[in-house]
């Protein structure tokens, strides 16, 4: 009866647990990439890696360094930009004041009783030989 447990169980492990199988083929598999690839991938990992560690040691120190130099440049142009900015608002916003002044003080001179208007009715249209007010020509 041992045996039978035994030879039950051993059939049991071998249809259920197949470890002991995917290890093996796994084995197998690694050993045969390695051998057709001759190590091609291992050295080019090195490779990579040392290219990282170069890019780390020496282009990306001076990649910062010129960063901050032209950073800081354009950061100096552009308060430049924005000054100049400022002025040209500041400019028109003086002339656009002005001229709103001399509007005002124009406007409240020409509204005198002195001053005849000139002004056509709506929908007539100007006759060849007159002036705008209505009289003729001379």
């Amino acid at each position: 009866m041992d045996k039978i447990a035994k030879d039950v169980g051993d059939i049991q492990s071998r249809l259920i647990d197949h470890r002991p199988i995917t290890q093996g083929e796994i084995r197998y598999f690694v050993r045969e990439f390695e051998e057709k690839r001759g190590y091609r991938e291992g050295r080019l990992l090195e490779n990579i890696n040392k290219m990282v560690v170069e890019a780390n040691e020496q282009v990306m120190p001076k990649c910062l360094q010129g960063m901050h130099e032209h950073l800081f440049d354009v950061s100096t142009r552009l308060e430049a930009a924005n000054h100049m900015a400022q002025r040209v608002q500041q400019r028109e916003l003086d002339a656009h004041q002005l001229s709103l002044s001399h509007l005002m003080m124009s406007s409240s001179s020409s509204s005198s009783p002195s001053a005849p208007s000139c002004r056509r009715a709506p929908g007539r249209t100007r006759r060849p030989g007159r002036s705008s007010c209505g009289s003729s020509r001379g």
